[in-house]
């Protein structure tokens, strides 16, 4: 099928309420911080799996190295991650890598960096760190996160600092601008501070759900079992959904692509679960787990 991407952003357009003006800025992603590191690669993944849902012209500068993510094998670099990845969610996208460390393209409108800025930046620019539970974001400035325990397995804070980062880059790219600021961010505690938060607080690095119900596979549901798999947490889950992906849809689910028009969304979280081993046993009505998957394709079967 023919493929409207202008389509893409009909949600983003109808309901923020903003202008076009975000469809033509311009980001540099520059990853300062040991990209090794578990979370530091769900950073720069995951900003630019929710970037390239909206804008369409980003470079990162950026190591590359192995992906040691869950949905991707020892053999994946990161460079060919990215590269996968923002153009499955928009594939007309101006996209560019470089390992040029720390070096800021001023030709760009703003910078984000995922780790210190490396030098004197003369352009707008968001940084972002995380460990644990907790999370900074700083516009101007720059927050460093520590850690008094071993947390290399706790997602949280990471993921949460890309969502921050994303919602400032979006204001700026609309207009809305921040005077120089920098917040730490307490998942666990739930608490913003603007002075530095130390994480305190273990991840649980197991946790059986039991049986469970996902009802709805779209935006939320999609997403949330995409962060799943960034966890080693197991359990029986049954997916419930009628519906099939919309290119709308795409620009507001952690999953969803464009290279999927028209595919059930229950069959792409399916994917989801195998791929990145969610939870160990999911399939599709299969004798290789215990889990036990529903397909229900017709609106009035739903309870």
């Amino acid at each position: 099928m023919e493929i409207n991407f202008e389509a893409r952003d009909l949600r983003t357009d109808v309901y923020s309420g903003v202008s076009d003006r975000y469809k033509s800025v311009r980001i540099h992603v520059i990853v300062t911080a040991d990209i090794k590191e578990f979370r530091y690669q769900v950073m720069a993944t995951n900003l630019l799996n929710i970037l390239a849902r909206w804008c369409r012209n980003i470079r990162v500068t950026c190591i590359n190295d192995a992906n040691i993510l869950p949905n991707c094998s020892p053999q994946t670099s990161l460079h060919d991650s990215f590269s996968k990845l923002v153009t499955s969610i928009y594939p007309p996208i101006n996209f560019f890598i470089d390992q040029e460390f720390g070096k800021v393209h001023e030709d760009y409108d703003i910078a984000v960096f995922i780790g210190k800025p490396t030098s004197i930046v003369t352009m707008p620019y968001v940084s972002i760190d995380a460990i644990g539970w907790v999370a900074s974001c700083a516009f101007g400035l720059y927050g460093k996160c520590e850690s008094s325990i071993n947390n290399d397995e706790n997602f949280t804070g990471s993921f949460f600092a890309v969502c921050l980062a994303n919602a400032e880059l979006f204001r700026w790219a609309n207009g809305i601008t921040s005077t120089s600021y920098v917040k730490w961010y307490d998942m666990a505690e739930l608490k913003i501070s603007q002075n530095e938060i130390i994480n305190v607080k273990q991840f649980p690095s197991h946790i059986d759900f039991g049986k469970f119900q996902i009802v709805g596979c779209g935006a939320i549901g999609s997403s949330f079992t995409y962060l799943l798999g960034l966890t080693n947490w197991t359990g029986h889950v049954q997916f419930i959904d009628y519906d099939e992906v919309e290119i709308h849809n795409t620009s507001s689910s952690l999953r969803l692509t464009m290279l999927e028009p028209e595919q059930k969304k229950l069959m792409l979280v399916k994917f989801i679960s195998v791929e990145i081993k969610i939870l160990p046993q999911i399939v599709l009505m299969m004798h290789i787990a215990n889990l036990i998957m529903t397909i229900r394709t017709n609106k009035n079967q739903l309870m």
